[in-house]
């Protein structure tokens, strides 16, 4: 038993104070939680099981998967801005992102029997240098969760990139201070990442297509406790703007990584995790010993009364593995969206959809050569459906 298990089972722990939610009914597909269950009418009506995908590489770019040879968004941001100006840098910045995501990927999502995308986003759209509202900073969020809509799709909303970063990885958008950032322990961005949360949940209270908040993508810059006060201070500072939509903590990386909820009194959330079997990715033993592994842990380990959302997975090339992760989180009733949509390098086990559009040099590129490559990131231009690994998807995500 590791001594966070034990602290959990303390008898003598003072619970914090619970933040009472408000139960509404309603023929709605506001989703809430009832025991290990999500269920629409705001948690009185049938049960929803989530399966998707992410937004991944749209908001934030990763080179690896992105066409870019940036090693974070913020050196992308930086670089482009000291060669051409802040407006020019913007507006390339602006045709990437019009371009690589578009009302017809919203299509071929829907069409794929999944019924939630998990939006990837940093702070970088949305505050400014001294930390205060962009007047823009929701105009790519409000255009995303609006399509959703309008094809009856979840949104999970993921801060992947907090203010200074929550871990120091390229997929948060910065990696000044490497594999822990600048979050935990700088008052000032936590300050700002507490207030960025507020005005999402203020703007976003009343949404029924908001599945739920992810409050911090993998947050390795801090564990036990600092990491888990951080979050309640994040779970109240939402609850005091939006009492009803539930709320997604992630762990890193397994169950026994957070805490029981009732240790914080925290009420209707998730718990997610990001599966990845790195030790052996193609071997199908292995893979199979892995996610076995994930149900001992949820199950037998921390038994936790909430729901599972697996928010971040892949299981690499052997199509076997994907058939078998894929048929055990259906037995377990769980919650998925895979990682991502679409990836560069043809043929990559990591998108569904794959291709090689132009890749941007942000340091020696003209203006001119920079508009011509992101021109030809979408997905009709430069990407092809990863057909072997869709179609096992598909097997499960086009179930009832």
């Amino acid at each position: 038993m590791t001594d966070m298990q034990a602290e959990n089972e303390h008898t003598g722990v003072e619970l914090k104070k619970v933040i009472r939610t408000t139960i509404q009914t309603g023929d709605t597909p506001f989703l809430k939680t009832d025991g290990k269950k999500m269920r629409n009418e705001f948690g009185t009506g049938e049960e929803v099981i989530l399966r998707g995908t992410n937004a991944g590489g749209w908001l934030v770019m990763e080179n690896w998967m992105s066409p870019t040879n940036a090693p974070d968004q913020k050196t992308a941001m930086d670089t482009l801005t000291s060669r051409f100006g802040e407006e020019t840098a913007w507006e390339l910045l602006n045709l990437f992102q019009d371009t690589y995501w578009q009302e017809s990927d919203f299509d071929r999502i829907k069409a794929k029997g999944m019924n939630v995308i998990r939006l990837p986003f940093t702070y970088f759209e949305m505050l400014n240098d001294d930390g205060s509202l962009k007047a823009t900073a929701f105009e790519r969020m409000d255009w995303f969760i609006n399509e959703a809509e309008k094809r009856a799709l979840y949104i999970i909303l993921d801060m992947h990139g907090a203010p200074g970063s929550q871990n120091g990885k390229d997929h948060s958008g910065d990696t000044r201070f490497p594999d822990v950032g600048n979050l935990y322990g700088n008052a000032e961005n936590m300050d700002r990442t507490v207030f960025l949360w507020e005005r999402i949940a203020e703007r976003y209270k009343d949404h029924p297509w908001i599945a739920g908040y992810d409050l911090l993508n993998e947050p390795g810059g801090a564990s036990g406790t600092e990491q888990f006060d951080f979050y309640d201070r994040l779970y109240r500072a939402v609850r005091r703007k939006d009492p009803d939509h539930i709320i997604i903590i992630e762990a890193i990386w397994d169950p026994m990584d957070l805490p029981h909820p009732d240790l914080y009194g925290w009420q209707n959330v998730v718990y997610s995790y990001h599966f990845y079997g790195w030790d052996d990715i193609n071997n199908l033993d292995y893979q199979k010993q892995f996610v076995d592994s994930k149900v001992t842990m949820v199950n037998e380990w921390t038994n936790y009364p909430v729901p599972l959302l697996v928010g971040e997975f892949t299981l690499f090339s052997n199509l076997q593995s994907w058939d078998y992760a894929l048929r055990v989180y259906d037995d377990q009733r769980w919650s998925y969206t895979t990682w991502t949509y679409k990836v560069t390098g043809q043929g990559s086990s990591w998108g569904m959809y794959t291709g090689n559009p132009l890749e941007v040099d942000i340091y020696s590129d003209s203006e001119a050569d920079i508009r011509r490559k992101w021109a030809t990131s979408a997905t009709e231009t430069s990407f092809t459906r990863n057909d072997p690994i869709v179609d096992v998807i598909q097997n499960y995500t086009k179930r009832p």
